[in-house]
């Protein structure tokens, strides 16, 4: 039964496998640089709902040329006051159709990027 409990219980555990691979400093330096790639120009503030995504929002800030901030941001309280020219979510490992619709309603119109270079290792 697609949905059942014990499939998504599977679907979570995996996430959170691929999510600790960023916890290495080659995984994380190299999710940031394919990243930085996708991101848009000129200043941005980068957010994560994620331990690991701040992590990954903080590398891209570092490694950027631009003016470039990093937060985290809480889905389960009210929206946070942000205020930049421009905000992107990134995260590690995409959390969902659920997840994007709260960011979204969080932060309308906010582009999210999800980085290719976990599910590209655990592929391996």
């Amino acid at each position: 039964m697609k949905g059942s409990g014990s499939e998504l219980i599977e679907e979570y555990a995996a996430g959170q496998v691929e999510m600790r691979r960023v916890r290495n400093g080659e995984v994380l330096l190299e999710a940031a640089r394919e990243l930085l790639e996708r991101l848009p120009t000129g200043e941005l503030t980068l957010a994560a709902t994620s331990l690991e995504g701040v992590a990954l929002a903080a590398a891209c800030a570092a490694l950027r040329d631009e003016p470039t901030e990093w937060t985290r941001i809480d889905l389960t309280s009210p929206k946070q006051a942000i205020i930049v020219e421009a905000l992107v979510v990134i995260e590690p490992v995409d959390g969902g159709a659920g997840w994007r619709s709260a960011v979204e309603a969080h932060y309308p119109g906010t582009l999210i990027l999800v980085s290719d270079t976990t599910a590209r290792i655990l592929a391996a």
